[in-house]
């Protein structure tokens, strides 16, 4: 088979792949930055919550939470889609915002 012949179905892939990079990152850091400051500025119990989830997401290796999503859900009868995939990696992102903007807050006294 060549390769060449199927620029269309590469080029397709390559586009998707990086709005779904986009819509990541940006809900990433969306969802992160309400974290940090829900870390920073909240109340005792909210701090307490996001503190736990930020530390289990970066705590647990990127390969288990991937096999959670794209095998433990579709068993729980979730269908996988683009959407999925976005929202799946968005959590890891999320939790590496919040611990990064938590700590320039506190380091900065803001």
């Amino acid at each position: 088979r060549d390769i060449w012949a199927q620029t269309d179905f590469i080029l397709e892939g390559i586009l998707v792949t990086l709005a779904l990079t986009v819509v990541t990152m940006l809900s990433g850091l969306v969802i992160g930055t309400l974290g940090a400051a829900a870390r920073v500025h909240g109340t005792r119990w909210l701090s307490a919550l996001v503190a736990a989830y930020v530390e289990v997401i970066r705590n647990t290796p990127l390969i288990v939470q991937l096999f959670l999503v794209f095998f433990g859900l579709p068993s729980a009868g979730i269908r996988l889609d683009a959407p999925t995939a976005c929202a799946s990696t968005s959590w890891r992102v999320s939790a590496l915002i919040a611990r990064v903007f938590c700590q320039a807050c506190v380091r900065l006294g803001v």
